[in-house]
């Protein structure tokens, strides 16, 4: 049996295009958001997390990504390259209005963190 050997992204610029794009849709779902409660889904999950997971997953598969989220776990394309990503990382600080929150994105290849993004929502800065 041949084991496929995963697709890679060696284009830095182009990966952090679609993570600045999976980054923006955060941005307006939080901007959008009026329920700052738990999801019930998961213990200590929001509703938020849950529809930004949702659009971030979509910049993500669109450009080809499987993801590993903290919020849905490894989704996609075994085959394609591996994003990992917390769509809103500082959920509590978010819901509470305290200005420390974040996208956060790793493309890995072999295991290893090949590009990256953090995007903090409150400040804007990248």
């Amino acid at each position: 049996m041949t084991v496929p050997k995963r697709r890679t992204f060696d284009d830095a610029d182009a990966v952090l295009r679609v993570f600045t794009e999976a980054a923006d849709v955060v941005a307006e779902v939080l901007s959008a958001t009026s329920d700052w409660g738990f999801s019930g889904q998961r213990e200590s999950q929001y509703a938020f997390d849950v529809t930004a997971d949702d659009a971030c997953l979509r910049v993500l598969y669109e450009a080809g990504f499987a993801v590993f989220s903290e919020e849905s776990g490894i989704t996609g394309d075994p085959e394609a390259p591996l994003v990992v990503v917390d769509p809103v990382d500082g959920s509590t600080n978010a819901s509470r209005g305290v200005p420390w929150f974040a996208t956060a994105l790793c493309l890995l290849h072999e295991g290893e963190p090949k590009v990256s993004l953090v995007a903090n929502h409150a400040t804007g800065q990248r």
